[in-house]
C-alpha cells in the first residue's frame, strides 16, 4: 500500500457556504482543492440525519444494510426504546477492512462510533458518547492515548436553551473546540502511523443549525445581525485546519478528500404537528396526555447532576430509555390507533401499529401495504409535506424493517424547510412568532438538514451524481483494500471485492444505567430529543 488517505469530515457542511467562501476568498484551501482536483454536490441519507449519513459514508452501503437508523430504536414487539450504539452497526467500515489486511486507521470523532472498536490503529469516539462534558478513557482505542486526546469535545453546549448572551458565548466556545481538535489532530497525523486517517468536526453542523437565520437572507426567518459572519468564521477556521493538515502531509503521497454528511437550508415560520393531522384524520387516539413524564424528565436533566444522576439511575437501569419512551408514547390509545409519529424533527416519520407486530397492533397484516400506499398519498396532499416514502421504497436489505414505515420530507418557503414539533392536540400547523425565530433544539431550529451535501477530493474525478456511499468504495479503491459487495462505487479506479466476506457479528450492547442517563441529558440538550 503506497497511497494514503485522509478524509476530513464538515459535518452539515454546504454548497451555498463553500461556494461564497471560495468567491470572497475566506476558503482559500477549498479554492486549491478545486484548482487541483475535483468539487461536487454530495446526495445524503433519507431523512439526510446524522447517524444514518455518516454510516453509510463508511460502509458503502444504504441504513438498510447497516441498520443503524438513529440514536434510537424500537424494540420489536414492543412500544419501547433502546438507545442504540456502534454495536447496533450490521455491516462493515472502512476502518475494519483495514484492520483484516494488516493496515492502520486513525478515526476521530465520527458520529456513532462509541464504543470504540478494537481496530488496528486508533479510534475516538464521535459525538453521540454518553459524554459527561468531558472525554474519557471509555471512549479511546487504545487507552493510553487518552491524555494526548482528552480535549476532543462535543457536548458542552446546551442548544436547547438559549438564555442571554447565548449566541456570544456560543461562537467562541465553538472555536474554542476547534483550536483544540486541531493540536489534536496535527499531533496525530505527524506522530503515528497511519494508512487511512479520518476526522469529523461537528462545529459546523451545530453554527448552521443557531446562525443560519443570521447568514441566508433567502430565510423566512431572516434577521440582520452581526451574526452574519458566525457561520463563515467557523468556515474559515475549518479551512485553516485543512491548510495545516496538508501541509504536515506533504511529503506523503495522500489523496484528501472533505466530505460533509448533508447540507443545510432554512427553516420556515410553520412548524407541522404530524400525530395532530393524525387525530384530526381519526388515525390517532389519545387514552391520556402525559406531561407530567416530561416535567419529570426535565427536572431531573436540569437539577441532578451526572454524579447525582448515575447513583439513580444505577439503582433503576434502563430507566432513562423507559422515561424517554413513556414522553414518546404514554397516553396513545393502542386499541383505537392505526398511525402515530414519533414527531422527531431531524427524522420525520410514521409507524403502523400492526397487528402481530406491535403488542396492540390493529392493522391486519394483509391490508398492511395498502394502508401504507393510501396514507401515504394522504400525506403528500398535506401542505409543507413533500414527499412521502413507503420505508422500502428507499432502503434495501436484511434490516429495513428496522426503520419507520414511512419516512417524511418536508418542505416550505422559498427553499426551507418547515419544522416538526411535538403536540397533543390542537391545530396541524403553527406559525413562529419573531420571538421564537431563534429556536432552539426541539423547539424549531432556525437552520434544517439538506440531503444535499458537498465533497472535495484532490483528484480529477467524473462525478456529476456522487452519493454518500460513494465514499467508502473510493477509500477503498485508492488504498486497495478488498471490500464486501457494496451499494457504492469508487469515484476513481475499481474495487476488489473480498471473496473471504462475512457479516459483520457483534452482540448488541446495552449502555450502563449511567450512560443511559447521559445521552438522554445530552440528546435533550442537543435538543434532538424534546
Amino acid at each position: 500500500m503506497n497511497k494514503k488517505v485522509v478524509v476530513i469530515g464538515w459535518d452539515g457542511g454546504t454548497r451555498q457556504v463553500v461556494e461564497e467562501g471560495i468567491t470572497k476568498g475566506y476558503l482559500p484551501t477549498l479554492k486549491y482543492l478545486t484548482q487541483v482536483g475535483s468539487y461536487t454536490n454530495l446526495k445524503s441519507t433519507t431523512p439526510p440525519a446524522t447517524i444514518p449519513a455518516w454510516t453509510s459514508c463508511f460502509t458503502g452501503v444504504n441504513p438498510g444494510k447497516h441498520g443503524y437508523f438513529d440514536f434510537a430504536h424500537l424494540v420489536s414487539g414492543t412500544y419501547s426504546l433502546k438507545f442504540t450504539n456502534s454495536t447496533y452497526r450490521k455491516f462493515s467500515a472502512v476502518w475494519n477492512w483495514l484492520t483484516k489486511y494488516g493496515s492502520n486507521s486513525i478515526v476521530i470523532g465520527v458520529p456513532g462510533t462509541y464504543p470504540p472498536e478494537n481496530i488496528s490503529g486508533i479510534m475516538v469516539a464521535g459525538f453521540d458518547s454518553p459524554l459527561s462534558g468531558k472525554m474519557t478513557p471509555e471512549r479511546v482505542h487504545p487507552r493510553d492515548l487518552y491524555q494526548t486526546v482528552k480535549k476532543w469535545s462535543y457536548g458542552n453546549i446546551n442548544e436547547s436553551v438559549k438564555r442571554k448572551h447565548w449566541h456570544d458565548e456560543t461562537i467562541l466556545n465553538l472555536l474554542k473546540r476547534l483550536n483544540e481538535k486541531e493540536e489534536i489532530v496535527l499531533q496525530l497525523l505527524e506522530r503515528c502511523d497511519w494508512d487511512l486517517f479520518i476526522t469529523v468536526f461537528n462545529e459546523s453542523d451545530t453554527v448552521s443549525h443557531h446562525y443560519w437565520m443570521f447568514w441566508d437572507e433567502s430565510s423566512p426567518r431572516y434577521i440582520k445581525s452581526n451574526y452574519k459572519d458566525a457561520i463563515p468564521l467557523i468556515y474559515k477556521k475549518l479551512d485553516e485546519i485543512l491548510a495545516k493538515i496538508l501541509k504536515i502531509t506533504e511529503k506523503k503521497d495522500v489523496i484528501f478528500l472533505v466530505v460533509s454528511d448533508h447540507g443545510f437550508q432554512p427553516a420556515d415560520k410553520i412548524a407541522v404537528h404530524i400525530n395532530n393531522w393524525l387525530l384530526y384524520k381519526g388515525y390517532l387516539k389519545y387514552s391520556s396526555t402525559n406531561d407530567f413524564s416530561i416535567k419529570i424528565r426535565d427536572a431531573l436533566l436540569r437539577f441532578f447532576s451526572p454524579a447525582v444522576a448515575s447513583k439513580i439511575f444505577y439503582s433503576y437501569k434502563h430507566y432513562a430509555e423507559k422515561l424517554e419512551s413513556i414522553i414518546r408514547f404514554s397516553g396513545i390509545d393502542w386499541n383505537r390507533t392505526v398511525a402515530y409519529s414519533e414527531e422527531l424533527d431531524y427524522f420525520p416519520s410514521i409507524r403502523i401499529n400492526l397487528k402481530n407486530r406491535e403488542p396492540m397492533g390493529i392493522v391486519p397484516e394483509e391490508d398492511y401495504y395498502e394502508f401504507v400506499s393510501h396514507l401515504c398519498k394522504e400525506l403528500i396532499s398535506i401542505p409543507y409535506v413533500k414527499n412521502a416514502h413507503f420505508r422500502e421504497s428507499i432502503y434495501a436489505g436484511p434490516y429495513v424493517d428496522n426503520a419507520p414505515d414511512i419516512i417524511l420530507e418536508l418542505s416550505g418557503e422559498n427553499r426551507s424547510r418547515a419544522s416538526v414539533l411535538r403536540a397533543r392536540g390542537g391545530p396541524i400547523f403553527e406559525e413562529i412568532t419573531p420571538n421564537r425565530y431563534f429556536g432552539a433544539r426541539g423547539k424549531g431550529l432556525n437552520g434544517q438538514h439538506h440531503p444535499e451535501g458537498i465533497l472535495f477530493i484532490s483528484e480529477k474525478v467524473d462525478a456529476t451524481e456522487v452519493k454518500i456511499t460513494d465514499i467508502a468504495p473510493t477509500i477503498a479503491s485508492i488504498l486497495k483494500i478488498p471490500v464486501p459487495p457494496l451499494d457504492g462505487k469508487p469515484l476513481m479506479g475499481e474495487i476488489i471485492i473480498d471473496n473471504e466476506y462475512q457479516e459483520l457479528l457483534q452482540e448488541e450492547e446495552s449502555l450502563s444505567p449511567y450512560e443511559e442517563w447521559l445521552i438522554l441529558r445530552q440528546m435533550k440538550e442537543l435538543g434532538y430529543w424534546q
